[in-house]
């Protein structure tokens, strides 16, 4: 199942966010492994002269699992320090900055993690779910025709899948996967699941529209915390430690723009 609720984590940045993530950002939601388009078998068959019939199918879609973190309260090491005016990476000559999360701003970490699930969450109902629902509605009404020939029931079969697709994109999948021509009259199953799967990444994947307007987007305070403000295993440590608190950014934004809003098959 997709997750819907994040977990903290008081593990390091690298830890949460990976290697390469970026240390101003509080979390981290994966995208989707193990989930599976809705299965379709058709099968094809005469009944008898000029009677041809077809017979869905169907196996219900799987979400997939993925995962989202975020960090607990807490002193983090980032592998950054402050160069003048930048922040770069620490070394000898510039002092590791420790970053302090508190309470309000580990809550507002976790609630942008919640907007990735949720994305991800419509893209699969958008996609996976809807084709499967498409197959639902199309295969009564199918099931009940008789065709005049193997073809004709292929093409009916599509016009049932196409007519009863709620998106264009949706129908688009039936007609690169339902061939009803002279030449080539079959279903080809493979190519359904796989057109489903790269619809449904591709969708999902617009969740990092949020990070890239830096709407998820934290930094650190300008100044160094005072030692007076530091808890008490931060003082016993402090000796080479740069701190700075978390703050949210300027552009930091939970709510902005809803998963009905982002998240699209246009």
């Amino acid at each position: 199942m997709l997750c819907r609720v994040p977990k903290s984590a008081t593990k390091t940045l690298d830890q949460v966010l990976g290697n390469d993530g970026d240390k101003k950002d509080m979390g981290s939601t994966s995208p989707p492994t193990g989930m599976s388009p809705p299965g379709l078998v058709l099968n094809v068959y005469t009944e008898g002269p000029n009677a041809w019939k077809v017979i869905c199918t169907l196996t219900p879609a799987v979400e997939g699992t993925n995962q989202a973190v975020y960090l607990a309260p807490g002193t983090y090491p980032t592998g950054l320090a402050q160069h003048g005016q930048f922040i770069g990476s620490a070394d000898v000559d510039h002092p590791e900055i420790y970053a302090i999360l508190d309470a309000t701003n580990s809550d507002w970490s976790r609630r942008a993690e919640v907007e990735h699930c949720y994305d991800w969450i419509r893209a699969h109902d958008l996609t996976l779910k809807v084709a499967e629902n498409t197959i639902r509605a199309a295969t009564p009404g199918l099931q009940n025709r008789r065709f005049g020939s193997r073809l004709a029931a292929y093409a009916g079969a599509l016009e049932a899948f196409v007519g009863h697709s709620p998106h264009r994109r949706i129908a688009e999948v039936f007609q690169r996967s339902v061939f009803a021509t002279a030449e080539r009259h079959d279903f080809f199953p493979q190519t359904f699941k796989k057109q489903l799967t790269e619809l449904f990444l591709e969708v999902g994947s617009r969740t990092a529209h949020r990070d890239s307007e830096r709407w998820h987007h934290f930094e650190y305070s300008n100044l160094p915390v005072p030692s007076s403000e530091l808890g008490i295993m931060d003082s016993l440590q402090s000796s080479g430690r740069d701190y700075r608190r978390v703050q949210r950014s300027a552009t930091f934004s939970v709510d902005i723009m809803t998963s009905e809003q982002l998240i699209t098959l246009g």
